[in-house]
């Protein structure tokens, strides 16, 4: 799944998702989960998680996953675009 970096700490990112029940949820992805290859990663950023483990206090440990945002998102994204692009044509009209 991808989340979205909410907050960067020393200890590692806190990551905003949906899961399958399209809940939205925090969890911590720990800064040694990210391979060192991976560029610098800031607030706002979409990444590639999974859940590694929920603990007995209901806190989400993550792992990173290598993922092209692009390839797993293009068929919304075009979609979104074409709306994006009806609603600028309706809004001219209305001017």
């Amino acid at each position: 799944m991808i989340g979205r970096v909410e907050k960067v700490t020393s200890m590692g990112y806190f990551i905003i998702f949906k899961d399958e029940e399209t809940q939205e949820k925090r969890g911590l992805l720990r800064r040694n989960k990210v391979p060192k290859d991976v560029r610098e990663i800031y607030e706002g950023d979409f990444i590639g998680i999974e859940i590694e483990k929920v603990r007995s206090d209901r806190k989400i440990d993550l792992e990173y996953l290598e993922k092209d945002f692009i390839t797993t998102y293009q068929p919304f994204l075009k979609e979104t675009q074409m709306q994006l692009e009806n609603l600028k044509v309706k809004n001219k009209e209305i001017r």
